[in-house]
């Protein structure tokens, strides 16, 4: 099937249409037609309600701007499910524990093959305390790494482990399917 979101957009230009009048207007059948508004709508471009079409503030900036918009996943929001990652193990062993350290998970996950993974763990843990899975428990700190962290009961979302995607400064639920946008911020262990 041909990407033609752009072409669809444009179509809605000039006010709200029927899934069968945009598919009339572009010459397409409206099951494509229909595909490429599901991606238009996830996107935030496109509001649709009932069969009816319109265009969102941000579609009309898009159309206005001449930006392509592609098919594929947006930029930074495309989380691939892996198992097996340190931070995944992590998530596991954060779910599992009812109080933690960035020096407990270390032991408990790391055989020595990993690279960087105080950097890395400690980066995950700031992050998701950041955008709110975490507590600090501060008063049982007790020394380099030491700082204990807990679960929060809303921040145990389910199985999948949050990404951490550090160059966008976002953390991505994938048991949800919520974004929080935490900055760019130096995450790396303290020392």
């Amino acid at each position: 099937m041909a990407w033609r979101g752009l072409s669809v957009l444009a179509a809605l230009q000039d006010g709200p249409k029927l899934t069968r009048q945009l598919a009339a207007v572009l010459e397409m059948s409206s099951a494509k037609t229909h595909a490429n508004l599901i991606t238009l709508v996830a996107r935030g471009l496109v509001r649709s309600r009932e069969g009816c079409h319109q265009l969102t503030r941000e579609g009309l900036e898009i159309l206005a701007a001449g930006q392509e918009v592609k098919s594929g996943p947006g930029m930074g929001k495309a989380v691939t499910h892996h198992r097996s990652t340190l931070r995944a193990q992590a998530w596991r062993a954060m779910r599992i524990r009812e109080v933690f350290s960035l020096n407990d998970l270390m032991l408990l996950l790391c055989d020595g093959e990993e690279k960087d993974a105080a950097s890395n763990l400690g980066g995950y843990i700031r992050a998701l305390a950041a955008a709110g899975y975490l507590a600090s428990m501060r008063r049982q700190h007790d020394g380099r790494h030491g700082e204990r962290w807990r679960l929060t009961l809303a921040g145990n979302t389910g199985p999948d482990a949050p990404a951490w995607n550090k160059a966008r400064g976002l953390v991505i639920d994938q048991n949800t399917g919520k974004t929080f946008a935490i900055g760019q911020r130096r995450f790396a262990a303290k020392r």
